[in-house]
């Protein structure tokens, strides 16, 4: 018996293909069944080859090879439109995530359509990309690793940015590390060869694909910021703890004091002009991002939107402990409830235009003044909705996500469209509904 065929393409950048490789490496076994296609760049696979990561077998860069194959399963993983028009000449019965159909863009799955939001510049990344890719390809989560333990004998140093941590204040936390941590080594990034075991090792500073490189060797991480952007860049590991700014530069006593508190393990206290973060991965729905200190903007809409989510993609229901709001994390976050409220009546009305294009289509004698008045009222509500989410990076991805599953109205006649399309709305103003109860009771919470 031979075995399915499977294609799964991936040729977005560098970062995307390292945590692609590392759910395909740590989930063999669920692959057993088939017989896998993975398309890359030559690029991306040279660069992650020369810093000692190795490919699955069935790994290819020649797209001709691909499109001259058939294949029982085939899944996109890639953002760009050069992947789109590849995945639509992929002789494959069975595809999922993007590709063009003629001249509209297909994105079957709610995962797919939910990833591909990012192309509309989300705030922050609210799951981790391997949990998007493992949903994706339909594996199961990875269980979570033990927390390293022990105290680190290598501190290694990210390269940071003279705009957000200033080259004195840069200086100021090198010769502090030292004085503070004596028998410690400190080296640059640039001193330390990726591909060996760094377990006795603790990285220090931005996220990075190097950095992530660097913690699957063994190490553990400390990553700075200057804003809050979720799980961006992070590794999927028990214990990483990230720190950011909120926009404002890095300062080398605030820095010093906080990693002392962390590498001697203190009692955390709030921190000046520091926002910490540590990352949990013993929750049912993969990585969190828990608030140890701090009050950034984003956090409190970045716990909404995991709740949301994973409820609407994985029918999940989450219980977080909601952390107090600051003034300005309170004025923003009722702000945004005020534009949701909004958001809801305006789609009432688009509803009804729907509802009286459905009814029109059912009967034989159809008015078609009528359907065309509907119409144009579901237009201009939509087009005041995508006004709404270029100005509303909270709202925005509910939104695009919505549009791209509108975007997949299926039927042949006007009755079949506006049926299945009646039925996305219907679920779109249940999660805008949803997403309104969570910030109300995100406010309530004293």
């Amino acid at each position: 018996m031979s075995l399915k065929q499977v294609l799964i393409i991936q040729t977005d950048d560098l970062y995307f293909l390292h945590e692609t490789l590392q759910v395909l490496s740590h989930n063999t076994s669920a692959f057993t069944e088939y017989e896998l296609t993975f398309l890359v760049t030559q690029k991306n696979r040279e660069a992650l080859e020369n810093n000692g990561l190795a490919f699955p077998p069935g790994t290819t860069t020649d797209v001709d090879k691909v499109l001259h194959k058939e294949f029982d399963l085939s899944f996109n993983l890639s953002l760009n439109e050069k992947a789109w028009e590849i995945h639509r000449d992929v002789r494959c019965a069975r595809k999922s995530g993007p590709f063009y159909q003629g001249h509209e863009l297909i994105v079957n799955g709610v995962w797919p359509a939910w990833f591909l939001t990012f192309k509309g510049n989300t705030p922050f990344v609210t799951f981790h990309m391997r949990e998007i890719y493992r949903n994706i390809l339909g594996v199961k989560r990875r269980n979570p690793e033990g927390e390293p333990t022990g105290l680190a004998k290598t501190l290694i140093i990210g390269m940071f940015s003279p705009d957000f941590f200033p080259p004195d204040q840069q200086e100021a936390f090198l010769s502090g590390l030292v004085r503070r941590f004596p028998g410690v080594q400190v080296l640059d990034e640039s001193e330390v060869i990726i591909d060996q075991n760094h377990s006795d090792s603790l990285y220090i500073g931005p996220s990075s694909l190097k950095a992530l490189l660097l913690c699957e060797s063994g190490a553990r991480g400390i990553y700075f910021g200057s804003r809050f952007q979720g799980l961006n860049l992070l590794p999927e590991k028990e214990g990483t703890m990230l720190i950011t700014t909120g926009g404002k530069k890095m300062e080398a006593q605030s820095l010093l004091g906080v990693l002392e508190i962390i590498l001697k393990e203190k009692e955390m206290n709030p921190a000046d002009h520091l926002n910490i973060y540590r990352l949990s991965m013993e929750n049912t729905f993969g990585a969190y991002l828990q608030c140890l200190s701090g009050g950034e903007v984003a956090y409190p809409f970045y716990q909404a939107h995991l709740v949301l989510w994973n409820y609407l993609l994985n029918l999940l229901d989450v219980n977080l402990d909601i952390v107090p709001l600051n003034v300005e994390q309170r004025s923003i976050l009722e702000l945004q409830t005020e534009i949701v409220t909004k958001l809801l009546r305006l789609h009432d009305y688009a509803m009804v235009a729907l509802d009286g294009v459905y009814k029109e289509a059912k009967n034989p004698e159809a008015d078609a003044d009528k359907i065309q008045k509907s119409l144009t009222t579901l237009q201009e509500v939509d087009e005041t909705m995508d006004k709404i989410s270029a100005t509303n990076p909270f709202i925005r991805p509910v939104l695009d996500f919505y549009k791209i599953r509108k975007g997949q109205t299926a039927g042949e006649t006007l009755l079949e469209k506006s049926q299945n399309s009646l039925l996305t709305y219907s679920e779109e103003h249940q999660a805008l509904k949803a997403y309104e109860e969570l910030l109300l009771a995100i406010a309530a919470r004293k």
